[in-house]
């Protein structure tokens, strides 16, 4: 029995597809700063999904914080080079999440990277993403990650990880110096 403080909503189910192409698309062509307000959007498209349900969403699209060219917000963005099961194989124009790269300094068994504002949780992503048994994980703020290393990891091992994940990192060379 319906009650008047609950209306019935008569909403058309889509499939798991098409809710992550509506994702996709508004992460494309919005700013989207939080899960909050992806949530709006999609409701506003009659598309009503729990918030865990938008986060596993967001991590099978690729989606990373990181900041748009031209804007200072931090947003959700898609990465340049779809995942294989993505849904969406249509460029981004988004510029590369590791170019907001400046520094980065080895000490003990700790890689610290300084980023400019906004970028340290995309870039930790795509470190983390690498799989390297050099690295046992990262913490990302808004413009720092700190990363663990493995104990046998060296110094050559960890720069050379590093300038193939963030090919800007070779223009830091020097800068990254043992503590």
């Amino acid at each position: 029995m319906q009650t008047k403080s609950q209306p019935i909503i008569y909403m058309s189910k889509q499939t798991k597809n098409q809710r992550l192409s509506v994702i996709a698309d508004l992460l494309r062509t919005h700013e989207v700063t939080d899960q909050a307000m992806l949530l709006e959007l999609l409701r506003e498209r009659n598309i009503s999904i729990t918030q865990g349900t938008l986060s596993t969403y967001l991590a099978e699209l690729g989606a990373t914080k990181g900041v748009r060219p031209g804007s200072f917000k931090p947003c959700y963005q898609l990465p340049l080079i779809p995942q294989a099961d993505a849904v969406t194989t249509q460029p981004t124009g988004l510029i590369s999440p590791t170019v907001g790269f400046r520094s980065y300094a080895l000490s003990g068994q700790m890689l610290v990277i300084r980023t400019e504002p906004g970028f340290a949780q995309s870039i930790a992503t795509i470190l983390d993403s690498s799989s390297s048994l050099l690295s046992l994980g990262s913490v990302a703020g808004y413009d720092t990650i700190i990363v663990a290393l493995a104990e046998e990891a060296t110094d050559g091992e960890v720069i050379d990880w590093l300038h193939r994940i963030i090919p800007e990192s070779i223009l830091a060379i020097g800068q990254g110096r043992r503590s």
